[in-house]
């Protein structure tokens, strides 16, 4: 796929990034957090990889939304989680992207991990929890779906923080819609 380190930054739009051995697309920085390795995507395609559809760690910074012509992201049927932000990594949007059928999690923000936002997703048949949040990780969810994941739609562990808001929907997921376990949701509204 398409690997970005050592602070490098780069803009993908309408990349199809599909059947590698690794990531489909990834980004990380060094060990010591020194800089930040940083990918800004639009309307991108990332199915049937190896490992994760799309993902960073240690400090990478990953921004997803549609491209300027309105084409979603798609992250399907990868080996492991779908879209990953792990190890002191950021993203300031999570937007516009249909995740599905994925090994591990659909999204997972972890080990001080923080999404400012995530919006605007459909999620769905992931084998573990639709959104993963965990490890002193921070998330805010609005105007999204996180349906018949095999865990849960949210799961929320180990010190960790959310806010549900705007029309949430956790339906037909095999655990719970919502799991909170050893953390803090802070909001909970207008979610069925």
């Amino acid at each position: 796929g398409i690997g970005v380190y050592d602070g490098a930054t780069a803009n993908i739009t309408e990349a199809i990034c599909n059947e590698n051995h690794g990531c489909g697309i990834t980004a990380a920085g060094p060990e010591d957090g020194a800089y930040i390795s940083t990918i800004n995507i639009y309307g991108c395609t990332t199915n049937n990889n190896n490992d994760h559809g799309i993902a960073a760690r240690p400090y990478g910074k990953l921004n997803i939304c549609a491209s300027k012509s309105g084409k979603k992201n798609t992250i399907q049927n990868n080996r492991h989680t779908g879209f990953m932000i792990n190890d002191h990594c950021t993203s300031d949007f999570i937007k516009d992207c249909i995740i599905s059928g994925n090994g591990k999690h659909g999204i997972s923000v972890s080990n001080n991990a923080t999404a400012t936002i995530i919006e605007n997703n459909t999620i769905s048949g992931n084998t573990e929890d639709g959104i993963h949040v965990s490890d002193n990780s921070s998330a805010a969810i609005a105007s999204t779906s996180s349906d018949e994941n095999v865990l849960s739609g949210l799961g929320v562990y180990s010190n960790s923080k959310v806010n549900v808001t705007d029309n949430c929907t956790f339906n037909g997921n095999t655990h719970y819609g919502i799991c909170i376990d050893s953390s803090i949701a802070s909001k909970v509204e207008d979610c069925t």
